[in-house]
């Protein structure tokens, strides 16, 4: 058998299955939901496969809708306690391992 037959069907090398499909090659990371990002989605948390704060969030909406939209809007993100700077930085990458919390602002002190 030649290389190349034994190829037919595989992936070639240095791309993945997922690559190929177009899905984010990003390993899913947790992603918990907080008061009114919570009652919006509908459940406490996810695992999401992201590699920037736009990825994330756009994939958020894609699966919860325009009203997790809006409270995202305007919730802050935070990756292990650290607020990640989101106005003006979509394109920010997300660092590699880490919770991310959606916090919506509330009320209260």
């Amino acid at each position: 058998m030649h290389l190349n037959e034994a190829r037919d069907g595989m992936t070639p090398p240095g791309e993945t299955e997922q690559s190929r499909s177009g899905v984010s090659e990003d390993p899913a990371r947790e992603v918990r939901f907080f008061a009114a990002a919570r009652d919006a989605a509908g459940e406490s948390g996810t695992h999401v496969a992201a590699g920037t704060v736009e990825e994330l969030t756009n994939e958020l909406i894609r699966r919860y809708g325009d009203p997790f939209g809006r409270v995202l809007g305007v919730s802050s993100l935070l990756v292990d306690g650290q607020v990640l700077a989101v106005d003006g930085s979509m394109g920010q990458e997300l660092p590699a391992v880490g919770v991310v919390d959606v916090l919506p602002p509330f009320a209260g002190g």
